[in-house]
C-alpha cells in the first residue's frame, strides 16, 4: 500500500502538531432532512476513504452514530480489493466441528477463494492487522482520545498505518454524509459477467458511502485458459506496457466512465458517450447493460456468483488448532 497524505479540514495537511477541528455532532450540522419526522434515516456517518489504484485496495474509516444522541456512536474500518479477485494471500477460512461414527469429534478448516476479498477475512497477516485495528477502535474512544493515539506504537503487516491514521483524522473533520440515492444497495461488491463472450468478461468492483458511489473499479478480463483464474486483466496489460493501441483506448474510456459515475453518483452516468461504442473487440454496450443491472439493483439479474471451480480446500485439524483459531468446542 502506498503511503499517502490526506488533506485535513480546509486546505492544510494533518500533522501531529496541528490542531484537528472535529466536526461537532449536534443539530447544527444536519441538513433539513433531520427535521423530517417521517425520515427513516436515524443515523449519521462521517467517513473518509482512499484507494490505491495500483494495488486495488480501497479503505474506508467511518464514525457512525445516532442523530438523536450525539454521544451514541461507534467506529468501523473497512478494506476491500476492488481490482483483484484472487490475490494469493486471500482465503476465506471457516471452521466446523463434526463427529465420527463412534462419536469422537472431528475438527475441520475449510478454505475457499471468495469472489470478494474483504480485509480481515483473508490470510494470517491480514488477521493480525485486524487485531491491531480492533485494539484501537473496540473500546470506542472519544474522537479526542482517538486523535491522540500515537501511530508509532503500532505496526501493521499489510495496512499502511499512515493511511489508517490519516483516514481517522479526515473522517472526524468531514461533515456527515447525507446522500441516499443508493441506500438500499450492497455496501460493497465485486461483480463479474457470468460467462466469457468473445474471449472476455467485464468486472466491476465498487464501494458505497451512505447511498453514494464512493469508489468503482471497472476492468476487462481476457480469458487465457480453463482454470478459474486463467485470465489477464486489461489494467495489467496497460501497467506493463503490453496493451495494444485499441486496448489502451478502451482503458482510457473506462477511466472516464468511472469518473462520471463517481462525480454524478449514477451507475449509468453519461451512458450515451460509450454504450454504442466497440473498441477493438470490446463491446461497451455490454458494460452499459452490466452497469444498468447494478443501477436497478435487480437481484434476479445480479452478476458475480463465485465460480464453481474456484479452489476449495478442506483439512482435518487438531482440537488445539481449532481452539487457537478462536473457536469454542461443543
Amino acid at each position: 500500500i502506498a503511503v499517502i497524505s490526506l488533506a485535513s479540514c480546509g486546505s492544510q495537511q494533518h500533522t501531529t502538531e496541528q490542531a484537528i477541528n472535529i466536526t461537532p455532532i449536534d443539530n447544527t450540522v444536519w441538513t433539513p432532512a433531520l427535521d423530517n419526522q417521517e425520515s427513516l434515516v436515524k443515523f449519521y456517518r462521517q467517513t473518509a476513504s482512499y484507494m490505491d489504484e495500483e494495488s486495488g485496495w480501497y479503505f474506508q474509516f467511518c464514525r457512525e452514530g445516532s442523530r438523536l444522541d450525539p454521544m451514541e456512536y461507534f467506529y468501523t474500518f473497512h478494506g476491500i480489493n476492488l481490482r483483484y479477485r484472487y490475490a494469493d494471500n486471500n482465503w476465506s477460512i471457516r471452521y466446523i466441528q463434526d463427529q465420527n461414527a463412534d462419536g469422537t469429534p472431528i475438527f475441520r478448516q475449510i478454505k475457499t477463494k471468495p469472489g470478494v476479498l474483504h480485509f480481515g477475512q483473508g490470510g494470517p497477516e491480514e488477521e493480525e492487522d485486524r487485531k491491531v485495528v480492533n485494539s484501537i477502535l473496540r473500546s470506542n474512544p472519544s474522537p479526542e482520545e482517538l486523535l491522540k493515539e500515537n501511530p508509532d506504537q503500532y505496526s501493521f503487516n499489510i495496512l499502511d498505518k499512515q493511511v489508517f491514521f490519516s483516514l481517522i483524522k479526515e473522517a472526524l473533520c468531514n461533515p456527515p454524509s447525507d446522500i441516499l440515492t443508493y441506500l438500499d444497495w450492497p455496501m460493497w461488491a465485486m461483480d463479474v459477467e457470468p460467462e466469457y463472450i468473445d474471449g472476455y468478461k467485464f468486472q466491476i468492483g465498487y464501494y458505497m458511502n451512505w447511498g453514494s458511489v464512493d469508489e468503482i473499479y471497472i476492468d476487462v478480463l481476457f480469458k487465457t485458459g480453463t482454470e478459474y483464474n486463467d485470465y489477464i486483466q486489461l489494467s495489467d496489460l496497460v501497467d506493463v506496457g503490453k496493451a495494444t493501441s485499441r486496448q489502451q483506448e478502451a482503458f482510457e474510456l473506462i477511466q472516464k466512465i468511472r469518473s462520471a459515475i463517481k462525480s454524478k453518483n449514477l451507475f449509468i452516468a453519461d451512458e450515451e458517450t460509450y454504450k454504442d461504442k466497440t473498441i477493438g473487440d470490446i463491446d461497451f454496450y455490454r458494460l452499459y447493460v452490466f452497469l444498468n443491472s447494478i443501477n436497478m439493483n435487480n437481484d434476479s439479474d445480479r452478476y458475480g456468483a463465485s465460480e464453481s471451480n474456484s479452489p476449495y480446500i478442506e483439512e482435518t485439524i487438531s482440537e488445539e488448532e481449532f481452539r487457537a483459531a478462536g473457536n469454542v468446542v461443543r
